[in-house]
């Protein structure tokens, strides 16, 4: 569980459902806000073509500032707050249930591989009996053969089979090797570079 990005994952969208739970109930609190402004304007009189007076000297009269602060109490504002609390918690619950949903699909696959280590080491053992008696059956076809109670046909059937055994074990040896490298990472004890 601790070694998994799933698990992190999920339990990382739970916090961050914790933080949208706190956002969401910050609209229960007043707010305030501050502004400030800064204007000046500067006037020509178009018909005279004559400045009543310089430009420095009209924008500096002309100047206006204003300050300005508001503070704002949600007393009702159609249970959109509420609406956004409940949505959040209940993202929680979501959140959750996936994180539990992810355990229970972690816990699946490590007994599936679990599962599969051990009826590979069925097949593996098999495989090794079977390549045993497969050797055996070639030794006696060769003695056969060479004494001439065996065809060259029957002969390359037993050779077959025997080239068949081989593979087999080869195949099942190497399975079952896979098959516990994929145990040990899910155990924590393989890590990948």
């Amino acid at each position: 569980m601790t070694t998994q990005p799933e698990i992190s994952r999920a339990a990382i969208a739970i916090e961050n459902q914790d933080y949208n739970i706190k956002i969401a109930k910050s609209g229960f609190l007043p707010s305030v806000s501050g502004s400030a402004s800064l204007s000046t304007n500067f006037g020509f009189n178009l018909k005279n073509g004559l400045l009543n007076q310089s430009f420095f000297s009209q924008l500096n009269d002309n100047l206006g500032y204003g300050l300005g602060v508001s503070v704002g109490i949600p007393i009702f504002n159609r249970f959109q707050t509420k609406n956004r609390v409940d949505q959040a918690l209940i993202n929680k619950k979501i959140f959750e249930s996936r994180l539990e949903n992810e355990k229970l699909t972690l816990k699946q696959t490590i007994e599936q591989a679990f599962l599969d280590v051990r009826t590979a080491l069925k097949t593996y053992e098999a495989a090794k009996i079977s390549l045993d008696a497969q050797e055996e059956a070639f030794k006696n076809a060769q003695q056969r053969f060479n004494f001439g109670a065996l065809s060259l046909f029957d002969f390359e059937l037993v050779r077959t089979r025997l080239v068949n055994a081989q593979a087999a074990m080869i195949r099942s040896k190497y399975d079952y090797v896979f098959k516990t490298k994929v145990l040990q990472f899910y155990a924590g004890e393989l890590e990948l570079e």
